[in-house]
Formats: structure tokens, C-alpha cells, sequence
């Protein structure tokens, strides 16, 4: 009669950190609040016509009351061939709640299944203890309560055997299903409403799903003294193993489990996880011996093994060289001394010289080889700036050990050469972009990067941490007046020896200053009655072009008059039409080459004048009177409406100005304010009754 004892001590190795079985579903769930969950998986066998189930809680307290009221089963057929069925089916696979099996009928299977006597005991009997010599995960889960400890091992046994888990109500197989079909399964404990509320746990999975499962992959293998630390990658393979089994041989042909256990992880801590596993085994040196691994599901299946790997182990050496001093007789020649311990020499073949130039991993050479095993001291040449040197041991086997590295520095005044293909690039938001070739100087510390605004000044160094490498970036102020900035860039080693500067490149900056307004001088009206506009261009250096504008005052819109792209032209003949009396306004802008645009000039305004105009000046004549040093101004008219004359004068090619202002009838004026050598121009324009703008002409003197 098969009686469990009222204490059984289950003794538990732990030999991994990571585990995709039921176990972790308790690990990872363990601390969440709220309702508890369960969880399930499936797999299709390989004939495909059986589909079996495996489920687990994260609660213990649902888990024992699960024991109790069982779990339901519903499957509802979702597909069947290419058709997805609008109202699935529903069948009811445990027409009374699955519980687990009594307690006299896991007798037989307790004799031969220690994961089954692990199940029968967490689930019937009195006490469960759990006995682990040493490991931080063991003392964690012996301090955790009974019904903790109940449930973990429960789920760690049900992972290693399917058929005990089906016994223990935590496994099921549906051999009833149909070729082409796709199911849904819903699995839930069927605990009394009021009672510990809990998930439910949904699996799809179809009759022709794939069933093969992966092989263990990037497997490694790290052969010591006596000893091999073998090495896999788990992480893509957590959803389809549990546990792994290990397995050696030594002809090559036959493998054995090293362990009649599955090698399994209690832990999933994600932060830790490193995704591989790790198995330590103890072999014979100077032997070959082969592994391979296969992963072991929660259903019990093997999938296939993964590469072999082979290697044999051997005797290290016990002791390493030590150099000890380093004698610089010049630049570039040094006697190394080293010491090797008396009661290690007599396994020593040979001494090995290696040097590196920064102390780098995998970047020491050998410099001199097969070194007399008796000898201690050796001169070396030519030497580098900066020399890292290793002296390395040789048993007769080829086991080596090396001495740390040991640096000798000769001394360095000669600075490194001048970098060069310094290129520049800057993009619209002035961000510069610089690059250069590397210098090749094994002791090189980085790079010193200069600017200024024009050639003549001086640069200023503007990283003021060194780079080794070859390329720079800063963000630079757009809105200044200097079109352009230079670079250049000087090489420094780790004697602080400094190299000349490249030549400067130039970085023309993007455009982004307007060019200064121009300012509109002159309007008036011309004998035919257009409007007649001078103006100062703008002067700035690359301006594209002038643009003119019009609007009647009570407008709000001005209108483009003209574009000129002639930077020599000043003036502008406008030949509006507009009814007589409305005020007319003008402005002027100027836009450079990157089409910025400059604040629009002050405003002129002029009364639109009618369009023919009766002739009102006739007859304007200039005298110039050498012997006063006066010009006379005269004129006829044949009009009476005319209520008065205004006067303009101009110097050479300077603007008009108002220069008198004379009664309608007055019809001569006189200039004694002239000197020799300049060209006078006269404008007079008549004013008629009202204000209204009348007839303007001009003449020229010379004296």
C-alpha cells in the first residue's frame, strides 16, 4: 500500500537561472495584485491527432482550492479548412470538473517517477519541506511558507513529467480532434462564485499547427584544467523548453545524459537575465570529449540536439612572469628584466616577447619569440612612443601565462604630423560639419580645433576636450555680420606635443541678414503727368534686386510696380491711371541673392495728377552770368490759373531739392550761390488753383 509519510524532505539542486516550464509562471506572477492568473500551453504530437494541454496558477491558495472543485475544459472550433466559422461550436471536454487523481492510484507511478512522488506529496501530503545545502535561490524558497513551497515544486515536477501532470489535474490530452480544424481551448478552476476570484487561461492551437521544435543553438564550450564550462543561448528557446539535458561522449558516436535529472532553471529575474545557460562538467586533461544539448517542453518531449562541440582539457601553468624594470638606454632601444618563480621554471620551454602600443585588447604582437627558458633579460629595439610589453611562459604542452602589461615611454618631443583633407559642410540652420583624414601615430591623443571669423585673426581653440576622432560638429550663430567662418585642425599626441595647424578652410555661412533698406528720395509729377521716383539703393553687396510699390492711401494691400535687377538704376517713371485728387503712396525694398528682404523704405506720398496737362511753362531758359557768378532762371506762361511756381535745384548728379518758392506771377529767379567746375540742373513745376500739381521742367547749366 502506497502511504506518504506525514514529513517528506524533497532535496532540490539548482543548477540554472532561467526556466520557460510552469515554475516561472508562479516566479514571475507571484508578487502581482488583483485577480490571479492562470496560465496554459499547448502542442500538437508529432501524428497530429492529438493535441495535449498543460496549465498552472500563480496563487497557491487558488491552486489548492483548484485541487479541490477541478478546472473546466471548453473547446470551441474556430475554423474548420479555409473557413472561419461565424458562431464557433462550444464542447465541453470535462463533463465534471478535472480533478487531481486519488491518492491510491499514484502508488505505481511514485515507484518509478520522483517528479510523480513530488506531485502526490505537495498535493496530499501533511507536510513539505524542502532541505537545499547552500544557493541563494534554495534559502529563498525554504523561507517561504508551507503552501509556497507546495506549489512551486509542484510545477517544477509537473514540468518534468507530462503524465504525472495530468494526474495532478494540471495536464490534458484532447484526442478528439479533426484534421483542418482549429481550436480554441478555454481552461479555467471551476471554484465557486464568492470564492478567490481567478483568469482564465486561453490556448489556439490547430490539428496540422507545425510540430517540430528548434535545436539549442550558438553552443560554447570553454576547456580549463580538468574541467569544461559548457555554454548555450536559451533565450529564443523559452517558449519551447523547460529543461535541458546535456550529453556526452567520448568515442564520438555514443552520447550520454550526464545526468538523469533535466537541467532546469527556477529563476527569470529579466533585469540578470543574460540569455544563455551555463553547465560546468569535470573531465580528464589531454582527453577529447564531445557535448551536445536538447531541450526538454513541459510535455516531456526531446527536441533535437544541438552542433557537437569537442575539446579536451589541460594542466595550466601555476606561475607567470613578472617584468620588473625597464632600463631606456636612447630613443629607442630598452633592456626589459623579468622574474619567473624558481619552483615553476623547470616546466618552462620558452619565453615569448609582445608589445602593443595602447594596451588594448587583442592588439599585442609578438615582438620576439622562442626565448631561452634560463634567460631573464633581453634588449629590444626600435622602440615607440608609447610600448606596452608582455612576457609570456610556454610549458612543453603549449599552455601559456603572461606577465601584466609594462609600459616604457622613451622620451617624445616630436610632435604629430599636420592633419589633413579638412573638409567643411553647413547646412540652413548653421549647423558645420568637419572631417579629416586620421593621423597614423600609435601614440596620437586626438585632435585641437581652431576658429576665427576672417584670415587675419588669430584662432581660438574651441573643444576643449581632445577627440581621436575624425570629425567635428557645433552649431554656429547665423544672424552676425561676418559672411563666413575659417577652421582648421592640429593633431596632439600623449606627450602633449602639438602639430602646426591645417591651412584654414573658409565656411560660407548661410544667408540669413536682410540687405539694409533703400530709401526713396524723390516723387513728383512729370510734364506728361506720370510719377516720377528716384531713390538710394540699398548697400548692401548682394542685393538681387529693387522692388517698387503702390497702393492708394485708403488701401491696406500695396501693389509690386516694378522688379529692376539693374543696380544702376535710381529713377522710375510711373504711368498710373487714377482718378485726379486720390493721394498715391510709394515705397520701396531690396532682396538679396538668398531672398531675404529688407524693411520697406519711408513712405512718399503725391496727389494723382490729371493725365493732360495744358502747357504752362514756355520758353525756360538759363543765363549764366560769368561777371556776377549768377545764373538766371526765366520763363513765360500763357496760363491764369496758375497760383504759384516751386523752384527745384541739384548739384552734378545729387537729388532735386526744393530751392525756392515764387508767386504765380514772378516768372525769373537768380542763383548767385554757384561755383566754377559743377553742372547745375533747374526743375520748375507750377502749382495751379487748389493745390493741384501742375506742369514740371528742367534745364541744365554748366560753369
Amino acid at each position: 500500500m502506497f502511504i506518504l509519510s506525514k514529513t517528506t524532505n524533497v532535496f532540490v539542486i539548482f543548477v540554472l537561472y532561467l526556466s520557460c516550464g510552469f515554475v516561472n509562471l508562479y516566479a514571475q506572477k507571484e508578487s502581482s495584485k488583483g485577480t490571479s492568473t492562470i496560465d496554459a500551453i499547448g502542442s500538437i504530437d508529432s501524428c497530429h491527432c492529438l493535441i495535449r494541454l498543460r496549465w498552472g496558477v500563480n496563487d497557491p491558495y487558488i491552486w489548492k482550492l483548484s485541487n479541490t472543485y477541478g478546472y473546466f475544459i471548453d473547446r470551441y472550433t474556430v475554423s474548420s479548412g479555409d473557413q472561419l466559422l461565424s458562431a464557433p461550436p462550444k464542447r465541453r471536454l470535462t463533463s465534471s470538473p478535472l480533478k487531481p487523481y486519488p491518492l491510491k492510484e499514484w502508488e505505481s507511478i511514485c515507484q518509478v517517477d520522483d517528479n510523480a512522488a513530488i506531485l502526490a506529496q505537495g498535493i496530499y501530503g501533511d507536510d513539505f519541506e524542502v532541505s537545499a545545502a547552500s544557493g541563494k535561490l534554495a534559502k529563498i524558497v525554504t523561507k517561504s511558507n508551507n503552501l509556497t513551497q507546495r506549489l512551486t515544486f509542484s510545477l517544477m515536477a509537473a514540468d518534468g513529467s507530462f503524465k504525472a501532470a495530468c494526474m495532478a489535474a494540471l495536464g490534458y490530452v484532447d484526442s478528439t480532434i479533426h484534421p483542418d480544424e482549429k481550436y480554441l481551448y478555454k481552461i479555467y478552476p471551476a471554484i465557486p462564485k464568492g470564492k478567490l476570484p481567478c483568469d482564465t487561461a486561453l490556448v489556439y492551437i490547430g490539428s496540422d499547427d507545425p510540430a517540430s521544435l528548434p535545436k539549442p543553438a550558438d553552443i560554447y564550450a570553454a576547456y580549463g584544467d580538468k574541467t569544461v564550462l559548457l555554454s548555450w543561448d536559451t533565450k529564443p528557446l523559452r517558449s519551447f523548453y523547460s529543461s535541458y539535458r546535456v550529453e556526452r561522449s567520448i568515442n564520438g558516436s555514443a552520447f550520454y545524459p550526464l545526468s538523469n535529472l533535466p537541467f532546469s532553471t527556477l529563476n527569470d529575474n529579466e533585469k540578470q537575465n543574460t540569455g544563455r545557460s551555463f553547465y560546468m562538467d569535470t573531465i580528464q586533461n589531454n582527453q577529447v570529449f564531445r557535448y551536445r544539448v536538447k531541450g526538454v517542453t513541459p510535455f516531456g518531449d526531446f527536441g533535437p540536439p544541438s552542433e557537437v562541440i569537442s575539446g579536451s582539457g589541460r594542466t595550466m601553468m601555476a606561475f607567470a612572469p613578472n617584468i620588473k624594470d625597464a632600463d631606456i638606454v636612447n630613443d629607442s632601444t630598452v633592456v626589459l628584466s623579468w622574474e619567473f618563480p624558481m619552483e615553476g621554471a623547470s616546466v618552462v620551454d620558452h619565453f615569448e616577447l609582445s608589445r602593443s602600443f595602447n594596451n588594448a585588447e587583442n592588439s599585442f604582437q609578438t615582438v620576439v619569440s622562442k626565448i631561452d627558458a634560463t634567460q631573464r633579460r633581453i634588449r629590444f629595439s626600435p622602440l615607440s612612443p608609447s610600448n606596452y610589453f608582455v612576457v609570456a611562459a610556454f610549458d612543453k604542452e603549449g599552455n601559456r601565462r603572461s606577465s601584466f602589461p609594462f609600459l616604457v615611454q622613451p622620451v617624445d618631443s616630436i610632435p604629430p604630423g599636420i592633419p589633413t583633407g579638412l573638409t567643411a559642410q553647413i547646412d540652413s540652420l548653421g549647423k558645420v560639419t568637419l572631417t579629416w583624414n586620421a593621423n597614423h601615430e600609435p601614440d596620437l591623443r586626438g585632435y585641437l580645433i581652431f576658429k576665427s571669423n576672417n584670415r587675419k585673426e588669430e584662432p581660438a581653440l574651441i573643444n576643449s576636450k581632445t577627440d581621436s576622432k575624425c570629425v567635428f560638429q557645433e552649431k554656429i550663430d547665423l544672424n552676425t555680420l561676418n559672411s563666413s567662418v575659417f577652421y582648421s585642425v592640429a593633431a596632439i599626441d600623449r606627450r602633449m606635443n602639438q602639430s602646426k595647424s591645417s591651412p584654414p578652410i573658409e565656411v560660407v555661412k548661410p544667408d540669413k541678414i536682410p540687405p539694409t533698406t533703400p530709401v526713396l528720395t524723390e516723387c513728383r509729377i512729370t510734364d506728361t503727368g506720370n510719377v516720377l521716383l528716384s531713390w538710394i539703393n540699398s548697400a548692401s553687396d548682394d542685393v538681387a534686386a529693387h522692388f517698387l510699390f503702390r497702393k492708394v492711401e485708403t488701401d491696406s494691400v500695396w501693389t509690386t510696380i516694378a522688379r529692376i535687377t539693374d543696380l544702376r538704376t535710381t529713377t522710375y517713371e510711373d504711368t498710373l491711371s487714377c482718378p485726379a485728387g486720390k493721394v498715391i503712396c510709394y515705397s520701396l525694398c531690396a532682396i538679396d541673392r538668398s531672398r531675404n528682404i529688407s524693411d520697406l523704405s519711408s513712405v512718399l506720398k503725391i496727389n494723382a495728377p490729371a493725365k493732360r496737362l495744358s502747357v504752362q511753362i514756355k520758353n525756360l531758359r538759363a543765363d549764366l552770368d560769368r561777371n556776377t557768378a549768377s545764373i538766371t532762371v526765366s520763363w513765360r506762361t500763357s496760363e491764369t490759373g496758375i497760383e504759384g511756381y516751386t523752384i527745384y535745384k541739384a548739384k552734378n548728379n545729387e537729388p532735386y531739392t526744393t530751392w525756392k518758392t515764387l508767386s504765380g506771377n514772378q516768372l525769373f529767379v537768380t542763383d548767385a550761390e554757384i561755383s566754377v567746375g559743377n553742372t547745375y540742373r533747374y526743375a520748375v513745376r507750377s502749382t495751379l488753383k487748389g493745390g493741384q500739381p501742375g506742369e514740371w521742367k528742367e534745364i541744365i547749366v554748366s560753369y
